[in-house]
């Protein structure tokens, strides 16, 4: 059993490595009135409010006015997410073979663990036997939401991404880690094209979902709309009218709006600008001046309330994964890369694009977005040895640096992060680009690294 150890008021703590999901520098804590212990307040992250656990409540601690807390560790379980108060984090320790026996059970949230190697007692706070759902529940009562909540900004300079489109005259963006997954309209199948309610059924290969389509479409891309089940979110496709980019933007620039009401019981689909507008909370200003709202996906439950077809997507993690993040898989030939989708900007069909070639015979360019884009052959970048022609362009952005690989085929997995985390790529190279190979879901894979990546472009660019 692998453990996280951390201190709290000078008792060292430990938490299993298979819930943690992030550790973080504690920032501004909202404090709930009647919240019931070990609960202390909420604190947001990444555009989502989290339940605080202080573990002093669970080790029977009291409160000191020399109170040092510096980190909230973010714990993912089944049934609730939540983060937990530390003072120092101290690193990672696997108890195997005779300790085992030295862990004793000695109240009903934590275990007791004497003589652990370099650390001594240790205190294993039981995640699973936490009394949260109570707390959870006032949570709920209150109707705390990110939107009623005006957080203290940190004097830090922070930045945040946003999928940002262009739809009825207006610009419009969805949280980035929201979006699932962007295609140009000819790579979807329609399977009911004569739709006189406003959407249509799509076959996206792996899962058929409603996209919801003005007259004018070129790009769709898929979204999640948190449900009223936490294991689950509904999937939904929309479909613009002119390109899409991404919107880096200062926290400190996005500016709240009033939110306007629809009076409607039902929506008009037809009219999706009218929709997003009536349903955006905050807005900034992107790097042309254009004002883009920001779309409160928790407030799109209405567009499932009045579609017929309304499949899920399950989330749950499976037993043993519990971490799972979402990665690119590129196909080429029998061999298939993992790529970080965090870097992505955008897919699009190379038929549909108009690609110079330079007088260099590997180097071809590009406009995205106002932007020039050097593009080049996955296959040329690696050296690989495939008949297959490309199909579609993966557009980047490295530190600046905007690139797009021609790719034969591509898809998307969720993919353990314990099996992501080593920094050792032994396993192959790739023209200078080392990889790590990995087994996932029975398929062979190799990750690259992306160091080695940038440099090898930036070469094949001189």
């Amino acid at each position: 059993m692998d453990l996280l150890i951390f201190k709290r008021f000078d008792e060292l703590l430990a938490i299993e490595k298979s819930f943690l999901s992030s550790i973080q520098p504690l920032d501004h804590v909202i404090n709930i009135p009647d919240i019931k212990k070990p609960a202390v307040g909420i604190i947001e992250f990444k555009s989502q409010v989290f339940m605080l656990v202080d573990p002093r409540h669970i080790i029977g601690k009291r409160k000191r006015k020399d109170d040092m807390r510096k980190y909230a560790i973010f714990i993912a379980d089944e049934n609730y997410e939540f983060a937990i108060l530390a003072d120092e984090i101290l690193g990672f320790c696997t108890l195997k073979g005779k300790n085992n026996s030295l862990l004793k059970k000695s109240q009903e949230t934590i275990f007791q663990i004497e003589n652990l190697d370099d650390y001594g007692l240790v205190k294993v706070v039981d995640v699973k036997n936490l009394e949260l759902h109570n707390s959870l529940k006032a949570l709920k009562e209150k109707k705390v939401t990110v939107g009623e909540i005006e957080v203290e900004k940190s004097k830090k300079t922070t930045t945040e991404k946003y999928f940002t489109f262009y739809i009825d005259g207006k610009f419009f963006a969805f949280d980035l880690t929201k979006v699932r997954r962007v295609y140009h309209m000819d790579t979807v199948k329609l399977l009911d094209t004569n739709s006189f309610n406003g959407f249509f059924l799509a076959d996206f290969n792996d899962l058929i979902c409603p996209l919801i389509s003005t007259e004018k479409r070129k790009n769709i891309f898929q979204v999640f709309v948190p449900s009223d089940d936490k294991g689950s979110n509904q999937v939904l496709a929309f479909a613009t009218d002119d390109d899409c980019y991404i919107s880096e933007v200062n926290t400190a620039s996005i500016k709240k709006i009033s939110l306007q009401s629809s009076r409607q019981n039902n929506w008009d689909l037809c009219k999706l600008g009218s929709s997003f507008e009536e349903h955006s909370l905050y807005s900034f200003s992107d790097n042309n001046n254009n004002q883009v709202n920001i779309v409160e996906l928790n407030l799109l439950k209405k567009f499932t309330e009045s579609l017929p077809f309304s499949p899920f997507r399950s989330l749950k993690r499976e037993s043993g994964q519990k971490n799972l993040v979402k990665n690119i898989v590129i196909n080429e030939g029998d061999l298939n890369f993992i790529f970080p989708l965090s870097h992505l900007l955008k897919v699009d069909l190379i038929k549909l694009m108009k690609v110079n070639k330079n007088s260099k015979k590997n180097l071809m360019y590009t406009e995205f977005n106002r932007k020039i884009y050097s593009i080049f052959k996955f296959n040329t970048v690696l050296g690989l040895n495939n008949s297959k022609d490309s199909q579609q362009v993966l557009f980047f952005d490295y530190n600046n640096f905007q690139f797009g690989l021609m790719v034969s085929s591509l898809s998307d997995m969720q993919i353990d992060s314990t099996l992501l985390e080593s920094d050792e790529y032994f396993d192959a190279r790739f023209k200078g680009v080392a990889a790590r190979k990995l087994h996932v879901s029975g398929k062979s894979m190799y990750l690259l690294n992306q160091d080695n990546l940038k440099q090898r472009l930036l070469d094949m660019s001189q």
